[in-house]
């Protein structure tokens, strides 16, 4: 049987090297599993744990503190730590020896996630989802052992400018995307690219319909739109559009005789088939679009209660966003909690982790059965505005305008 991968010498030149300059402690930044050999887990955690009591730490120390603990006699390896001396005169080499120990230990996850692995495509009762999304969270923790560059090494953030600049160029993006309000479009333009914005409002509102107004704007300047729906079908979801689009009834394009050009939506994808996180991330990844609306945020499924959910959710949206390009345009329900307060602290429903990770809030409101549209939240300007929105007669198109009685609430 082939032994897993180890390095003892390396394990125990770092722990000399550690006890003979103590100022290297803090500095050795790898996990206690990362030692193969149990003794030098032991005297690993026990150097760190002294120094986290400010104490200096040497052999002779250690030898106390471990006593004390009555761990000494569990601890062969500290007689060959003395052993050392000779071998490991000098403190100069002690990032090599982490590396080697770090690069051990990663094997041997591997190793170990792999033959998991390989178990549980040999147990029948075992459901492939099951099989398929452990393979896919090893995958992910495997890419999450490839060493990071270095932030300091200028060829990365060169490198990295040029792979923007491409992309730029080849999908014809623009830094910022005006919308169908250029009065907003003012307050939060440096806002929209690959960001998070949030629209929140309580049911029946009319949050959806403002949505499909956007959609049919980014449509008309030739971007690629996706449009996850949580609540709603593709059929009804398309008829939507379409009638916005046109600037028609929504009734008069279910018409028999109602002529649309299919060429209007080809940058358009609808799903109304996708739930899980984790599908809602793949699609977006895979297909790349220039912004997605996701209708409504609570209606995605992940783990955890309400709270630990929506964190999960707000976060990985968030980082989506910033890593895949993409700006994001959540819809959410209101928290009823907000209900009868100001107008300004209207809050999506376990809205913390929302709040904190959206770039950009706005809210959707009704004033003595007048529509408002507010910027609630905005990270570049400390401040609140509230406009007055316009629909048609059919709520299939809308306009906006600053109300008169529209003022700034700095926070």
């Amino acid at each position: 049987m082939k032994q897993l991968p180890n390095d003892i010498q390396s394990e125990q030149c770092l722990l000399w090297c550690m006890l003979i300059d103590d100022s290297i402690i803090n500095l050795v930044d790898i996990d206690i599993e990362d030692f193969y050999d149990s003794n030098n887990r032991l005297l690993y955690k026990a150097i760190k744990s002294l120094k986290k009591h400010r104490k200096t730490v040497d052999i002779v120390l250690l030898k106390e503190f471990l006593e004390i603990h009555n761990q000494l006699d569990k601890v062969w390896g500290i007689i060959h730590l003395a052993e050392l001396t000779e071998i490991v005169p000098t403190t100069s080499n002690w990032k090599e020896y982490r590396d080697i120990i770090k690069q051990k230990a990663d094997r041997r996850k591997i190793i170990t996630y792999w033959k998991e692995i390989e178990e549980m495509w040999y147990r029948e009762e075992q459901e492939m989802d099951n099989i398929l999304n452990k393979v896919e969270n090893i995958s992910d923790y495997i890419f999450d052992l490839k060493p990071k560059e270095n932030i300091w090494d200028t060829n990365s953030y060169v490198n990295a400018f040029e792979d923007l600049r491409d992309k730029v160029n080849a999908r014809g993006w623009m830094l910022w995307i005006p919308t169908i309000f250029p009065a907003i479009d003012k307050l939060t333009k440096w806002q929209q690219e690959w960001k998070v914005t949030t629209l929140v409002a309580y049911s029946n509102v009319w949050k959806s319909k403002v949505s499909y107004s956007y959609v049919s704007n980014f449509l008309k300047q030739w971007k690629k739109v996706m449009y996850i729906s949580l609540e709603v079908d593709k059929a009804m979801l398309f008829s939507n559009i379409i009638a916005n689009y046109y600037n028609k009834n929504y009734y008069d394009v279910l018409e028999e005789d109602f002529y649309y050009e299919m060429q209007d939506f080809e940058k358009l994808e609808i799903y109304d088939n996708l739930y899980k996180l984790q599908d809602i991330k793949n699609v977006i990844r895979s297909r790349m679009p220039d912004i997605v609306f996701i209708d409504f945020i609570q209606n995605i499924q992940a783990s955890g209660t309400e709270t630990e959910k929506m964190t999960t959710i707000a976060q990985e949206l968030q980082q989506l966003a910033i890593l895949s390009w993409v700006s994001i345009f959540n819809l959410s329900q209101a928290n009823n909690d907000s209900r009868f307060k100001n107008w300004t602290d209207i809050q999506p429903k376990w809205s913390g982790a929302i709040f904190a990770s959206t770039d950009i809030m706005f809210a959707l409101h009704r004033e003595n059965w007048q529509l408002y549209y507010t910027i609630s939240k905005n990270k570049y300007w400390p401040a609140h505005k509230k406009f007055l929105m316009m629909p048609n007669e059919t709520y299939t198109n809308f306009t906006i305008t600053e109300a008169e009685d529209s003022i700034w609430l700095t926070s």
